[in-house]
């Protein structure tokens, strides 16, 4: 199908395609024939849909014959976190301690501090075997120039460094210590009185290096 070959060749099989990007790569097409074609190439299995909004040309399955499924990890990274380079999100919370190692708990509830979302905190519906996922304003609008920053202090403000045994300690301070030291001061300004006593005390306590 037509649609399928051009959607297929600028974005390649298996990726989250959002409907604003068929759009605009049909410039020239009327929107109500252009969800036509949508509708008819995922009656055909050609396009699959995966959510509301959001759409897959699916791989063939090599190990067992048919379609394979989309992995949700893309679809949230896609949306909430970075897309061609630019960054607007993390994970945060028991998420970022497991990624981060500074945790090896696994989280049932997907947490995410991002751009995209204007409320203080939203519930959506969950997926990826999530049960819960969770959508965060963020203190500061994110960057890749700060995304970094933003993440260690989450790291500071979600672990009790009491707890945390030698690696996971390490794993913390890893994270600090790759974030210049004045961008990290001038992201955490921006945070309530609370988190900034909570990394004061890890300094004073020696968990933090100043």
């Amino acid at each position: 199908m037509f649609i399928v070959d051009m959607l297929e060749e600028k974005y390649g099989r298996g990726v989250p395609i959002f409907t604003r990007e068929i759009l605009d790569t049909f410039p020239g097409t009327g929107r109500s024939q252009l969800y036509e074609m949508i509708r008819l190439a995922v009656m055909c299995n050609a396009l699959k849909q995966f959510d509301r909004g959001v759409y897959y040309i699916p791989e063939r399955g090599v190990l067992f014959d048919g379609d394979v499924p989309i992995n949700p990890e893309l679809v949230i990274k896609k949306k909430y976190l970075e897309d061609n380079g630019e960054v607007f999100g993390f994970k945060s919370g028991l998420n970022l301690q497991n990624i981060a190692h500074v945790s090896n708990q696994m989280p049932f509830t997907l947490e995410i501090i991002t751009n995209k979302e204007t409320n203080n905190i939203r519930h959506i519906l969950p997926f990826g075997g999530y049960r819960d996922i969770v959508l965060k304003r963020p203190r500061l609008l994110v960057t890749k120039d700060n995304v970094n920053a933003l993440e260690a202090i989450n790291l500071i403000e979600t672990s009790c460094f009491e707890a945390l045994n030698d690696f996971e300690l390490s794993s913390l301070r890893k994270k600090y210590d790759n974030v210049d030291r004045k961008l990290f001061l001038d992201c955490l300004s921006a945070y309530p009185k609370k988190t900034m006593q909570k990394y004061l005390e890890g300094v004073s306590n020696g968990y933090l290096l100043a």
